[in-house]
């Protein structure tokens, strides 16, 4: 089964990049169960590992919102292919990019909103 990478386009000596070549999304079959899953169980989600949003939209698709945490988000290129893809969920409020790492939102987090 191929799974596809947001970085394809990207040469293998891109110094950013590179090792996010071969980093793939879920199959169709994986988010498909992630988007009734999330239909099942709405809230607000959060996500660590966001990469470049596909499994967010698959969330964001089920119904549900979703902070995701990505300690790449730091990098304006990583970041704005992260926006690209998620453009209009970001204008209707439906995820809220975090970048850090994990522990460091939930050295913040109170359990409730997702934040202090």
């Amino acid at each position: 089964m191929e799974i596809g990478s947001d970085f394809a386009d990207k040469p293998v000596s891109d110094p950013l990049h590179w090792q996010h070549n071969n980093v793939g999304f879920w199959s169709r079959g994986e988010s498909k169960l992630l988007r009734e899953i999330s239909a099942q169980f709405p809230g607000h989600w959060i996500e660590i590992g966001a990469h470049t949003g596909w499994t967010a939209a698959q969330i964001i698709a089920g119904g549900s919102h979703v902070t995701t945490i990505e300690p790449m988000f730091s990098s304006w290129p990583f970041y704005n292919r992260f926006t690209e893809n998620l453009a209009e969920e970001l204008a209707a409020g439906k995820v809220m990019p975090w970048s850090g790492r994990a522990e460091w939102y939930f050295e913040h987090w109170d359990g409730a909103d997702g934040r202090k």
